[in-house]
């Protein structure tokens, strides 16, 4: 096989027109960067790309931030030999990377990431003296090698806790051939271990990849693939395995739906030679895959590929929570895109539809965002996160809102799912919302204070008063102190008179308000019963106004009515006058 691939050759024009050509509709492959040879590819919690590559002299460790864009160089110095490069690449939760370097150096490199600065710390040694040709790291910050074992005369996993260097390595299995190193290493988030056997077709060893479970203590070894050369292995979050593998004619990037089963072919990797095969695959998830492919002929080198594909599952489940007149918070159920936008629209129906390619810029307050086309549809949200709470909403109007899957890229998937896109009604807003209210009688004067949290086409306030609780009666009027009756801030109000201001019939029992009401509209059939009345209130009314409501001081009862510009009335709660 090795002589066989020595008679492939590709100039990058050729490598350009296979970017090119696999393209459609709902997928796209592009380079990140061509020409150069790659042997180790990783990313971080926050889908940055990292890759070993060629620099002219030696191999380095670049980052592209959100895997595009012109790379940061981390790390330089590494150095290779004809068929010994650094193959293995893995990055820590904290950000710390760690870099197998080849077999001329015989280690393990950790570089410190500094999460204030974004810089990296100097390089140590956390491992050396063996042979490390792959790593990963766990969900739990585990790092794990593929390295050599002289007692067995093969290569094993071998599990490491990440931190001091030198630490003690526990061994999960050993049994791999070293013809050509095996260099494809993954971990799944229930512990499982993926990983490549060792190659070389001049004494009929075709490569594999293993599946170790960790319910057996990783002694129970499952084949996935054989004979196929498989060179790098990644999985994404939905446990779908990728494997870079020879199909009998060329090296092509494989998907194994779950793990197992029969693949898929997901694109043509261009031929290495004898010694430069694709070492480097990351999924991202299932339709945003980074891989490397391999070649070392002079002056043409590989490239390092960006493959995106429509997101398979789309959001789901929008619910809204603490609307108001102007604002409402969001929250829904991510899909498989590895980000998402979201769009709103005052509308009652429709779907968004974002243009792969471009970038809508979002913004909390609606309106400010980018907007697709004059669709009315503006990005609220753009991120990995699974709420929102936006404002600048118009009262009693109907909003729709759609989540939007983002596969990177602006590559986006706009199908519906249940409760997405979803619809939310604000709320009108109060024409007054009240603060504390109260009310005092002290030396002979009743006096009410109150606020206003926010007012509303308000005109004025009615204060009543009621000796039973049941009756009331306006005893005055305040003007709204808001600008032209509208306000969002806090407002003070007080009224106040004497009790020989306020009506008798205010202060007294409903029965007695009662009798003096009917006397008033039929005098000449009651003269008899109003008198008896007065007679009965005649030492009542010889004491001053301040002991008859000391008498009914328990009873009294004050509430505010609240009138608009157009009469609509609103009422307060009622408050009980307390005696001072």
């Amino acid at each position: 096989m090795r002589q066989m691939l020595r008679g492939y050759c590709y100039v990058l024009s050729v490598i350009t027109a296979l970017f090119l050509t696999f393209t459609a509709r709902s997928q796209t492959i592009t380079p990140v960067e061509t020409g150069g040879y790659y042997t180790a590819l990783a990313t971080d919690k926050a889908n940055n790309i990292y890759v070993t590559r060629y620099n002219g002299t030696n191999y380095e460790v670049a980052k592209y931030i959100n895997g595009t864009g012109t790379p940061q160089v981390i790390y330089s110095g590494l150095a290779f030999n004809s068929v010994d490069f650094s193959w293995g690449l893995a990055v820590a939760s904290n950000g710390d990377v760690y870099i197998a370097a080849s077999n001329v150096e015989n280690r393990v490199i950790r570089l410190p990431y500094n999460s204030t600065t974004g810089n990296y710390g100097a390089a140590v040694t956390f491992l050396s003296g063996n042979y490390y040709s792959a790593l990963a790291i766990d969900a739990d910050d585990n790092l794990y090698t593929l390295e050599y074992v002289l007692a067995s005369d093969d290569y094993a996993i071998v599990k490491y806790p990440t931190g001091p260097a030198n630490p003690s390595g526990t061994q999960l299995y050993h049994g791999l051939f070293y013809g050509q190193y095996p260099t494809g290493l993954v971990i799944a988030p229930n512990k499982d271990i993926y990983a490549t056997d060792g190659f070389d077709s001049q004494v009929s060893k075709f490569g594999a990849v293993y599946k170790f479970t960790a319910a057996s203590n990783y002694t129970n070894r499952i084949t996935i693939s054989s004979n196929n050369y498989s060179s790098a292995l990644a999985l994404d979050p939905e446990g779908n395995l990728y494997v870079s593998e020879y199909n009998g004619s060329i090296f092509v990037l494989n998907k194994y739906s779950g793990g197992t089963g029969t693949p898929t072919k997901m694109a043509d990797l261009l031929l290495g030679s004898s010694n430069f095969f694709p070492w480097g695959i990351v999924a991202l998830n299932s339709g945003n895959l980074y891989f490397a492919t391999g070649d070392d002929n002079p002056g043409i080198g590989g490239g390092l590929l960006h493959y995106l594909f429509t997101p398979a599952v789309p959001a789901s489940n929008i619910t809204f929570s603490n609307t108001t007149a102007t604002g409402t918070a969001i929250d829904w159920t991510n899909g498989s895109g590895s980000s998402r936008t979201v769009f709103m629209a005052a509308a009652t129906t429709g779907t968004p539809a974002p243009v792969n390619g471009t970038t809508y810029t979002p913004n909390t307050a609606f309106g400010s965002g980018s907007q697709i086309g004059t669709s009315g549809w503006f990005s609220i949200y753009e991120g990995t996160g699974s709420n929102v709470t936006v404002t600048g909403l118009t009262a009693g109007t109907t909003y729709r809102v759609m989540v939007v899957e983002n596969n990177g890229a602006a590559f986006y998937q706009a199908g519906t799912a249940a409760n997405n896109p979803a619809n939310i009604t604000v709320l009108n807003p109060l024409p007054v919302t009240f603060g504390p209210i109260s009310a005092i009688l002290k030396h002979d004067r009743l006096q009410v204070n109150w606020s206003t949290l926010a007012e509303n086409n308000n005109a004025h306030f009615e204060i009543q008063l009621s000796a039973d609780g049941t009756n009331f009666q306006t005893i005055g009027q305040v003007a709204s102190k808001a600008s032209d009756g509208n306000s969002n801030q806090e407002q003070l109000y007080q009224f106040e008179k004497t009790t020989a201001q306020l009506p008798v019939t205010a202060m007294l029992p409903a029965a007695i308000a009662l009798l003096i009401g009917l006397g008033a509209v039929r005098r000449r059939r009651i003269q008899l019963l109003i008198a008896l009345v007065l007679i009965i209130a005649a030492p009542a009314c010889t004491k001053n106004r301040a002991a008859l409501e000391k008498d009914q001081q328990t009873r009294l009862t004050v509430r505010i009515i609240q009138v608009d510009k157009d009469g609509t009335r609103n009422v307060s709660k009622t408050v009980q006058v307390v005696r001072d």
